[in-house]
């Protein structure tokens, strides 16, 4: 009887590091897989000044703002951009 009861005992520890090694698996299939895209993708992220002052620029061209709205704007941008600079 206490042969059976420890192989039971075997059986569940098996059990509980299959699951285990699935998990370390799956975390490192997922690991790889994030930083194959981002080599891919690239980790250069646009300047948000620049991108600012683009979406400003076609807005301008657009006519959806005026020329005083444009230099307001570009005027806060460039003291944001000096009060955040170290």
């Amino acid at each position: 009887m206490g042969g059976q009861s420890m192989m039971a005992g075997d059986m569940t520890l098996m059990a509980v590091a299959m699951v285990i090694r699935a998990v370390i698996l799956a975390a490192a299939l997922i690991a790889g897989i994030y930083l194959v895209l981002r080599a891919v993708r690239g980790s250069e992220r646009p300047d948000r000044d620049s991108t600012a002052r683009s979406l400003l620029d076609r807005r301008l061209a657009a006519g959806e703002i005026s020329i005083e709205e444009y230099t307001d704007r570009c005027g806060a941008m460039g003291a944001q951009t000096q009060a955040s600079a170290p």
